[in-house]
This record gives structure tokens, sequence and C-alpha cells, in this order.
């Protein structure tokens, strides 16, 4: 199986979609005004405003993507999704508290696509917030599974070989 994500509507550039082609066959995986499940105030339907990142399929037909919902008083959050057995899921979106100090912010950058695996671990990037003064800003790498959500890397980590990853960059 494959995923495509964009516009199912590209001649107006409106309503994202992600799409699975497999056996011969197209589904919808996600579109915007569905429906979400989790997080952190179970938020509402995907954004129209929102065109969804490069979305991953795994072996199992699990999805990840990154995009945006908006919630019940129509603030827009951006995160990390997850689409499984007709479900998607909030894996991590803006004002989520992050595995160190501070919340994740998706918003601010365009993020780096989510990749899943066959383990149900999905890999994904963001900034922390709030950002000590003097320090630049602060992005990491981030692993989410059924277990939670761990950092991998965030700025001004050793990466070994007597490497950094440089405070303030994107790892």
């Amino acid at each position: 199986a494959v995923v495509l994500g964009g516009p199912s509507d590209a001649e107006n550039f409106i309503d994202p979609t992600i799409t699975e082609y497999s056996a011969g066959q197209f589904s919808i995986v996600a579109k915007s005004g569905g429906p979400t499940t989790g997080g952190r105030t179970d938020i509402g339907p995907l954004s129209k405003k929102c065109i969804f990142g490069e979305p991953f399929i795994n072996n199992n037909g699990d999805v990840s993507f990154w995009g945006c919902t908006v919630d019940d008083s129509g603030m827009q959050h951006f995160g990390v999704f997850s689409a499984s057995r007709g479900a998607v899921n909030v894996i991590a979106s803006d004002r989520d508290p992050a595995p160190i100090p501070g919340t994740f912010i998706f918003g601010i950058f365009p993020s780096l696509d989510a990749i899943n695996n066959d383990n149900g671990q999905i890999l994904f990037q963001a900034g922390i917030a709030p950002i000590p003064l003097g320090t630049g800003e602060q992005f990491g790498l981030f692993i989410a599974s059924t277990e939670g959500i761990d950092k991998v890397l965030e700025s001004g980590d050793a990466l070994g070989g007597g490497y950094v990853a440089p405070p303030g960059t994107i790892p």
C-alpha cells in the first residue's frame, strides 16, 4: 500500500485528504472535517486550513502524518497524528507537555514528517516552549509509542564522536 497527501480539490487547493492506494483501490485515511480522538482536549475536525505533511504508512497499514486540528473554541493546533483501523488519533499537539522541560510547539516551522515503524513507534520533530533567555530556540526529535513520548535528541545534546547538535538548531 502507498499513501498520498494533498488537496482533494486540486483546482482550488482545498480539502486536504490522505488517501491510501492498495490492491487497485483508493480509500480515504483522513480528510478535512473528519473527527480525531485522543490528545489534550479530544480536539475536533481536521482543519481545512492545513495541508498535511507527507504521510507514511508501515507494513501494518498504520499511517502517520503532520497536520492540524481546530478545537471547540476555534483555535488551531498543529501536531502529529496517526490513523489506524478507521480512527485518526492525536499523538502530540501544540502545548502538550514534552518529555523534557516545556511544551511542544509545532506551528513555528514546517515540521519534518512523522515517520512510523512496524512496532507502532512514531519519530517526529518539535520545538519546545518556553524558550530560556539567551539559549535560542530549542528543538528536538521524539519517539511516541503506546508507553508515551520519549526524547531521542534535543538541541545541544552530544551526538558522539565529538559532535554536538548546536543549540537553537533542528536536529
